[in-house]
C-alpha cells in the first residue's frame, strides 16, 4: 500500500469577500503528471455577504494504471502573508478506476476577509483489490489452483459464514478474482461477495465493501472435499463438490 499526495495552488486576484468579485479568481494550471490529479477546478462565491460562503468544485482523475481508494481531499484557505486561515476536508469513499473522473464539492463557511490564494491536496491510496489481486496472482503461480476450484472455494466460504447453502450461490471469475451471489430464501434479498484465495487462507468482502483482512478464514481442499474453518467464529463446515 502506497500513499501520495498532490497540491495544485490557485491564485485569487485581489480577494475582497464579496459575490461581486467570484468572477476574478484565476487558475494557475498544474503540470499534470501520471497520478491522481484533479481538473476543470472552479470556484465561487454563493449567499449574501453575510454568509460569506465560497464553494471549490471539480473533478478527480486517476491517469495511474491502478485502481485508488481512501481518498481524502484538503482544501486551505491563506491569506496575503501565506498564514493558514481555514480548511475543509472530504471523503470519496468509491473506488476511482484507471481513467475514471469523479466530482468534488468543497464548501467553506464563514470565511474571514483577507484571502489570498487556496490550495487543494489530494490524498489516497493504491486499492487494496489491486495488491491483493497481484499477491493472488502469485498464489496461484505457487499452488496450481484452477479458477472452477477458486470458484468452489469462495461459494463455501460465503456459505459458511452467511449460514447458506453453498448450492444456492451462483458465482463468476472476473479478473482471477471469484464473485459470487445469492438471493436469500427468506425474502429474497440478493447479497454479492467476492474473495482472494490465497495458499491455505481466503480472504472475503462484499462487492463494493473492504477487503476483511482482519478475519482469519482457512480453507483446505481434499479430492473433491473443501473444509472451510472460520478461526474468527469458529465454524468448521466440509462441503462435497460434484461436477
Amino acid at each position: 500500500m502506497k500513499f501520495k499526495s498532490i497540491v495544485i495552488f490557485i491564485m485569487l486576484m485581489g480577494w475582497i469577500i464579496t459575490p461581486a468579485l467570484a468572477g476574478k479568481i484565476k487558475e494557475v494550471p498544474p503540470i499534470f503528471q501520471p497520478d491522481v490529479n484533479l481538473y476543470n477546478i472552479s470556484s465561487k462565491f454563493e449567499g449574501g455577504y453575510n454568509e460569506k460562503t465560497f464553494i471549490i468544485t471539480g473533478e478527480i482523475k486517476n491517469t495511474l494504471n491502478e485502481s485508488v481508494e481512501n481518498i481524502t481531499l484538503t482544501s486551505k484557505l491563506f491569506s496575503s502573508q501565506r498564514k493558514l486561515e481555514q480548511q475543509e476536508s472530504i471523503t470519496i469513499s468509491k473506488i476511482i478506476h484507471p481513467e475514471q473522473s469523479v466530482p468534488f464539492k468543497i464548501t467553506f463557511s464563514n470565511l474571514p476577509e483577507g484571502m489570498a490564494e487556496f490550495t487543494v491536496e489530494v490524498d489516497y491510496s493504491i486499492c487494496e483489490t489491486t495488491v491483493l489481486k497481484a499477491k493472488a496472482d502469485i498464489e496461484e503461480d505457487r499452488i496450481g489452483i484452477i479458477q472452477e476450484d477458486k470458484l468452489s472455494i469462495c461459494k463455501c466460504t460465503i456459505g459458511t459464514i452467511m449460514n447458506q447453502d453453498p448450492s444456492i450461490i451462483n458465482g463468476h471469475i472476473i479478473g482471477k478474482i471469484p464473485h459470487v451471489s445469492y438471493n436469500r430464501p427468506s425474502d429474497g434479498k440478493k447479497f454479492d461477495y467476492k474473495c482472494i484465495i490465497e495458499r491455505d487462507k481466503v480472504i472475503w468482502a462484499m462487492e463494493f465493501g473492504r477487503w476483511r483482512t482482519e478475519d482469519d478464514i482457512l480453507y483446505y481442499v481434499n479430492d473433491k472435499l473443501i473444509t472451510i474453518y472460520d478461526k474468527t467464529t469458529g465454524k468448521n463446515k466440509t462441503f462435497t463438490v460434484t461436477p
